[in-house]
């Protein structure tokens, strides 16, 4: 009887080529979903932002006062305000009392939705603005827990400015933590970083869009981290 050899063939250096280029292929098709899946929620995450800017300054323009400010809002909707009229000044700075009414009064104004606002550890009246990842912010004159007289970056209780330092309206976003309390961090640097580049000088302490943190992951100085980590809290002044 004649002798058979089998021989097992492998593959060959054209085949273990084309396996390569497909699974590169693969590869490079995920990394390019989640580059685009992260860019798309920037981009929502900054016409979050832009849409709150542009809520308050088409109320400002319709009602004669900035929502939450008037003097007359249960005039001007009897039912529905959270704490009733504001004094007027032309700030939003009776906490809490001005920044929640403010954002009520949005809704009920029709410049954002009812399903915007979202409400923070159970408090049946404390409705907050939605913002990144599930956190909550509300309208003020400053970050209440972190803008001083000169607007620089501080650590400790609510800051009473007079009228003759207040400027603008912010929109801080942050989260609760019922342990550390209010202000916790809500987005990472490299996300916040990418927001400020839009929108401003990609500066964490300067310009109308700033971030900050206690958790040190958020800026170093006046600089991000490169951290992926949920370390900031951030507060953009509306245009």
């Amino acid at each position: 009887m004649a002798n058979r050899h089998y021989y097992k063939q492998g593959f060959t250096l054209i085949e273990l080529s084309i396996v390569m280029v497909i699974i590169g292929l693969i590869i490079g098709g995920i990394m390019t979903g989640k580059i685009l899946i992260k860019s798309a929620e920037i981009r929502k995450n900054i016409s979050t932002l832009e849409n709150y800017g542009s809520a308050v300054n088409s109320f400002r323009l319709k009602y004669n006062c900035l929502p939450g400010d008037c003097k007359n809002i249960t005039e001007i909707f009897p039912t529905g305000t959270y704490a009733g009229n504001g004094n007027g000044d032309g700030f939003i700075n009776n906490w809490p009392n001005e920044s929640m009414t403010a954002n009520d009064s949005l809704v009920l104004a029709g410049f954002i939705k009812k399903e915007q606002l979202v409400v923070v550890y159970g408090h049946t009246q404390d409705s907050y603005l939605g913002c990144y990842n599930g956190g909550y912010g509300y309208l003020y004159f400053a970050d209440l827990y972190s803008i001083d007289s000169d607007f620089g970056w501080t650590y400790g209780n609510p800051i009473v400015l007079p009228n003759a330092v207040k400027k603008g309206v912010t929109f801080t976003c942050a989260t609760w933590d019922n342990g550390g309390g209010i202000g916790q961090p809500v987005i990472s640097a490299s996300d916040a970083y990418a927001i400020d580049l839009k929108l401003d000088d990609g500066l964490p302490q300067t310009g109308k869009f700033m971030s900050q943190s206690y958790s040190g992951y958020c800026n170093t100085g006046n600089a991000y981290q490169n951290s992926d980590v949920i370390g900031c809290r951030t507060v953009y002044y509306l245009p």
